[in-house]
C-alpha cells in the first residue's frame, strides 16, 4: 500500500488497503491514519478529513492511547501530516478565481475545506450546495450578476467562480 501511494497510484493502493484493513471497527492509530490518507487519495474528502480530525482528537482524549501520544506528537511535526489534513484540491480554480476577487486563495480554501469538506455534491440541510456551500437564490442572482448561464453547482469550477464573486 505504502510503495503504491508513494509511486502515485491511490486507486491501487486504495484497493490493496480496502484488503488489509481488517479491524474498521476499531483500528488502530496507525491503521486510522492510514485510512485517513488513502481515502483523500481516491478523493473521498468527506470520510479520510473525518478519519484524520477524528485521529487527533482520539489520541487526546483515550486512556487506552496515553503510550502512543509520542508517536502522534512525532507525527505532528512531519510537513507531511499537515498537508494530508489540509489538502489543496481544485487548486488552480481556486486560485484563478481568487484572483479575480482579489481573495486570499488560501482563504477560499479554507473556507471550502469547513464548509464542504471538498465534496462538491454535497447539499446542506438548508439547501446550499456544491463546494462554498450557495444556495440556489444566491448563485442564481451572482451568475445574473456575472451574466455566467447556464452553471451547475456541483461542477468546481463554477461554483468556485459564483462563491469567490459572492
Amino acid at each position: 500500500v505504502r510503495e503504491l501511494y508513494a509511486l502515485g497510484e491511490g486507486r491501487s493502493a486504495w484497493s490493496n488497503w480496502l484488503l488489509e484493513f481488517k479491524t474498521r471497527e476499531n483500528p488502530s492509530i496507525p491503521e486510522q491514519l492510514t485510512d485517513g490518507v488513502m481515502r483523500l487519495a481516491v478523493g473521498e474528502y468527506l470520510d479520510g478529513l473525518f478519519m484524520l480530525d477524528n485521529l487527533r482528537d482520539r489520541t487526546l482524549t483515550e486512556p487506552e492511547h496515553q503510550s502512543q501520544r509520542t508517536t502522534v506528537q512525532a507525527l505532528r511535526q512531519n510537513p507531511h501530516y499537515w498537508q494530508t489534513l489540509y489538502p489543496m484540491p481544485y487548486w488552480s480554480d481556486i486560485q484563478k478565481w481568487s484572483a479575480q476577487h482579489a481573495l486570499n486563495p488560501v482563504m477560499v480554501l479554507a473556507l471550502i475545506r469547513q464548509e464542504s469538506r471538498f465534496e462538491p455534491a454535497i447539499k446542506s440541510v438548508a439547501g446550499a450546495k456544491g463546494l462554498m456551500q450557495l444556495m440556489p437564490e444566491t448563485a442564481a442572482e451572482v451568475a445574473t450578476n456575472l451574466k455566467f448561464k447556464p452553471y451547475n453547482l456541483e461542477n468546481t469550477s463554477d461554483n468556485i467562480r459564483l462563491g469567490t464573486w459572492y
